[in-house]
């Protein structure tokens, strides 16, 4: 009979983990990441694993856009976040139970995520659940983008909604509205679509 390795029986030391043992007290894929990240349970964007539930939500995935618009150079967000110096806190950052915890969940359908000083962080004492208008009225300045104006188009089509209506919903007067709808600016099909307007 082969006598057995004491580390042949062992198993990842984080919770949780049950793969085997590779170096270190860790399995490999924890490994790879202390050495990378110098933390076992972090990734690109902050650490994983922890047990909450939601991972499969809408606030996870408001949890990990918050990351990748203010670090990732690669998000189309980056130049208005993470390239004008917004940072996410260390709290949220690494930990999505944190960020939860302090946010709560939405308040209901549609919630975005919202700085109150817009030159601010993402952190508790700067973040609360809007709409999608209070967010937009909540700019730095009006501003209107290429996505904002297909809405704006679209909106109106709908019947539904006025001009003036749909100018006060998104902060912005009403001559703007009908430049957009008349395709006078954010033109259909204009490449440079994501830079910001100030109207």
């Amino acid at each position: 009979m082969i006598e057995e390795k004491p580390h042949e029986s062992r198993i990842c030391e984080v919770e949780g983990c049950k793969t085997k043992h590779y170096a270190k007290g860790l399995c490999k894929k924890h490994y790879c990441r202390m050495k990378k990240y110098g933390n076992p349970m972090e990734t690109k964007y902050g650490r994983d694993n922890e047990k909450h539930g939601y991972s499969k939500t809408s606030e996870y995935n408001v949890w990990q856009n918050m990351k990748k618009r203010c670090y990732s150079e690669s998000d189309n967000r980056f130049d208005r976040y993470g390239g004008r110096g917004i940072k996410v806190c260390d709290s949220w950052e690494n930990s999505f139970l944190n960020f939860i915890t302090d946010m709560g969940p939405k308040p209901f359908e549609g919630a975005e995520i919202d700085r109150i000083d817009n030159d601010g962080n993402y952190e508790p004492s700067n973040c609360r659940w809007v709409s999608r208008t209070q967010n937009i009225r909540n700019c730095s300045m009006t501003k209107i983008d290429y996505q904002i104006a297909l809405d704006i188009r679209e909106e109106f089509s709908t019947g539904k909604y006025t001009q003036k209506e749909i100018g006060e919903r998104y902060g912005i007067k009403q001559a703007n509205v009908h430049r957009i709808i008349a395709n006078e600016i954010w033109k259909v099909g204009d490449c440079d679509g994501f830079k910001a307007s100030s109207l």
